[in-house]
């Protein structure tokens, strides 16, 4: 298992990975500008040798617009080049904005990191 962990102002990224799997965990303010754009590229990287990843956004203190669009969009591409993007244990803020927005649903979610970790993992074994 790797972590790796990057800060940028008030958002903290740290990336674990086990086989083609990999978990960026989240905290701070993902919010229009840096913040954004920063996590887009760290998701970009992650996606080059990993095919499936999920964000864990339980320590996510913000999310707006700009937060959301960068999500959906990560979330697009991940579909298009086959890819799976999931989210692990949203925070309170997180869960209301995906509410609100009706995306609720567009994204798997899961409850912990172990259970994000089971589906992929079996999944590489047989194939």
């Amino acid at each position: 298992m790797l972590t790796v962990m990057e800060f940028l102002m008030d958002l903290a990224l740290t990336c674990e990975t086990i086989g083609p799997c990999a978990v960026l965990h989240c905290d701070g303010r993902i919010v229009f500008g840096p913040h954004a754009d920063y996590l887009v590229k760290r998701c970009t990287q992650i996606f080059e040798n990993y095919r499936a990843l999920a964000l864990e956004l339980s320590g996510v203190t913000v999310l707006d617009s700009g937060g959301i669009g960068s999500l959906v969009r990560l979330l697009n591409a991940a579909r298009k080049d086959g890819k799976v993007l999931a989210l692990i244990s949203p925070s309170l803020k997180v869960q209301q904005v995906l509410e609100v927005t009706n995306l609720i649903s567009a994204f798997r979610q899961y409850n912990s990191v172990e259970d994000f970790f089971t589906p992929p993992l079996a999944q590489a074994a047989t194939a």
